[in-house]
């Protein structure tokens, strides 16, 4: 197996995302050595002191001492042949952004919610961003069962609240699944101590197929002319399929000038090198380059409608943002925007609000949606003069 599963763990400040990583990790004995001295206990002192768990997956040491995840920890292991990598997205509002980071290209999310209190604000935000990202299986991990004395009819009234939510913001899959990240219930294999009637947290991870959706797109994106001879320019450039070809009949979006034939040095993983016969012109870099049996089938539009994350609130100007695709930057105006977030009201209170937006840009550009291929269809929002990212969007 040659995929890595990518996973990350999502939630509120001490919902136990670290624990339930450190447990992972601990019970498929992932941990070396020199770990285990860094942490300062030894396997068999760890099984007594479950508390210390997070301590595994906080790589950074100023990070133990806080007893915080401030950035975005990653672990990688291997268990029977299959890969994973595993993010521990810090779970304080002011940096949703690094979960949203984290989840971009995520297989499956964790979103660990207490399932003592009541679901926060913060979850509800994490289960918009899962719906925005179409991350293609959310695991509702109810965690600390272990403190729970009316289990049945709590996981009643949570996966009936859950359900409400998910009509607003559908997801591609999920399960729910009540767990002890502290004492590992229900997180590897399945438990009837508490009547749980579900798969564990690992076997619904262990019984994930992922589907790889095959790129949609027949398309290239110059990045770089990087040799000129007599009769051929030479490109750098990024493809957005696995089956470019040499053809006699390729185009560049937007122009009108006739087809060229393009001749293929080399692609790996996407990134290739070709090269064509002189032309009358040069493919600038961020040029986008199909074949004819394809010209068709995309939009050419400065119209773009998309659904919007807002990282932060005091830089959020819509009349000074910048829109950086994977075509170029550019320039552009918000004609319309609505707020589709359950918690906000208030078209002032910007932080971590969910938006839909027509945009109007100053030029057209091939518009291609996020579920057609991710890489074309997303673009940040730049605030034009602190030059920072203050926002996140899926082309619909």
């Amino acid at each position: 197996m040659e995929h890595i599963i990518r996973i990350t763990t999502a939630g509120n400040v001490d919902d136990g995302k670290s624990t339930l990583i450190g447990r992972l990790l601990y019970e498929h004995d992932c941990i070396k050595e020199d770990q285990w001295e860094d942490i300062g206990l030894s396997r068999d002192e760890m099984k007594n002191n479950p508390q210390k768990l997070a301590q595994i997956a906080d790589g950074l040491k100023s990070e133990r001492e806080k007893n915080i995840t401030m950035d975005v920890a990653h672990k990688f292991f291997e268990i029977d042949g299959q890969k994973y990598m595993l993010y521990d997205a810090p779970g304080h509002k002011e940096y949703t952004n690094k979960m949203f980071s984290a989840s971009t290209n995520a297989d499956i999310l964790i979103l660990l919610i207490d399932i003592n209190k009541n679901i926060e604000e913060q979850s509800y935000t994490h289960i918009q961003i899962a719906s925005m990202l179409e991350i293609p299986l959310v695991l509702f991990a109810l965690n600390k069962i272990d403190l729970q004395n009316n289990l049945k009819d709590v996981l009643i009234l949570k996966t009936k609240e859950l359900k409400r939510i998910l009509k607003k913001f559908p997801l591609q899959n999920h399960r729910i699944i009540p767990i002890s990240a502290l004492n590992g219930e229900n997180v590897i294999s399945s438990s009837n101590r508490y009547d749980i009637n579900s798969k564990s947290l690992w076997e619904e991870i262990v019984d994930f197929k992922n589907e790889e959706k095959s790129n949609k797109v027949d398309l290239i994106q110059v990045q770089k002319l990087y040799k000129q001879e007599d009769d051929k320019d030479y490109y750098l450039a990024k493809a957005f399929s696995n089956t470019i070809e040499d053809n006699k009949f390729w185009f560049a979006i937007n122009k009108t000038e006739k087809p060229f034939e393009l001749k293929l040095l080399s692609n790996i993983n996407n990134q290739i090198i070709f090269y064509t016969k002189k032309l009358d012109f040069v493919l600038k870099t961020g040029t986008m380059v199909t074949p004819k049996f394809t010209f068709n089938k995309y939009r050419i539009s400065n119209t773009v409608i998309a659904k919007v994350f807002i990282f932060e609130k005091n830089n959020f100007n819509k009349n000074t943002l910048l829109f950086q695709f994977s075509q170029g930057l550019f320039s552009g105006t918000i004609k319309n925007m609505k707020h589709l977030c359950l918690k906000k009201e208030s078209i002032h209170d910007m932080e971590n609000s969910y938006l839909e937006i027509t945009l109007a840009l100053d030029q057209e550009i091939l518009i291609c949606p996020y579920k057609v291929n991710k890489d074309l269809g997303n673009f940040l929002l730049i605030d034009a003069f602190s030059k920072r990212t203050i926002g996140a969007a899926c082309i619909q």
